[in-house]
């Protein structure tokens, strides 16, 4: 639960973020672009135990054999925004 918890404020932060007004879509396009590092940094501190990123993780001290899953997770996200930006080009 506490994975979900900080993955959803991150969707929410980008949901703003697409939400601004008067935006035209190459902005929004460059907010998903920058989304993709963040997924990316996470996947890695993940993958290595550093749950720096992830205050609900470190607040229950999740088990640390869930961690690579959790990767995972960030890295497929990952690969579904890039086959996102791919398919707008």
């Amino acid at each position: 639960m506490a994975f979900k918890v900080d993955i959803t404020d991150l969707f929410n932060i980008l949901n703003i973020l697409l939400q601004g007004m008067e935006q035209i879509v190459t902005q929004l396009i460059d907010h998903i672009e920058a989304f993709r590092p963040k997924l990316q940094l996470l996947c890695q501190h993940l993958s290595a135990g550093n749950l720096a990123h992830d205050p609900s993780l470190r607040e229950v001290k999740q088990l640390k054999q869930r961690l690579p899953e959790y990767a995972a997770l960030f890295r497929n996200l990952d690969q579904e925004f890039g086959g996102l930006l791919e398919r707008w080009r």
